[in-house]
């Protein structure tokens, strides 16, 4: 009856492992094989070193196979980011293309109105747009 507890508790320390709980695994392990050794040894019942070090790598294979699964979900999500990021420019640089201006209307009724054009104007060369006039020059 005791050997079935010792896979049981085997089975459970690796269903339950986390990637922190890795000793405590082990040391379970241990306290299971020394309890088993301690109430068996009148029939001479134990683990033995080969099979509980056979349990061991079953847990550190395990926590590797963990450890490679939360790298797997990690990467997953930065390749989710980034995917995300260039849809993003993607659209913002669509939205800039869609943008033809052919003209800018300021309307003359306000005081400043010289000021605000002169200021869109030089805004306007500055970021590298061509500005120019739909009227022709007069030669007066």
């Amino acid at each position: 009856m005791k050997m079935p507890a010792g896979n049981s508790e085997a089975d459970n320390s690796i269903g339950s492992l986390k990637l922190g709980n890795v000793v405590t695994a082990k040391k379970r392990l241990d306290v299971t094989r020394d309890a088993i050794a301690k109430l068996g040894g009148l029939m001479e019942m134990r683990i033995s070193d080969e099979f509980n070090n056979l349990r061991i790598e079953e847990i550190e294979l395990t926590a590797d196979w963990l450890m490679k699964k939360q790298e797997e979900r990690e990467e997953q999500r930065e390749q989710r980011a980034a995917l995300w990021e260039e849809q993003r420019v993607a659209r913002e640089l669509a939205e800039e293309r869609e943008m033809k201006v052919r003209s800018i209307c300021v309307h003359g009724d306000r005081p400043n109105v010289v000021e605000i054009a002169t200021a869109v104007r030089k805004r306007l060369e500055a970021s590298g747009i061509l500005v120019k006039s739909i009227y022709p020059a007069t030669g007066s």
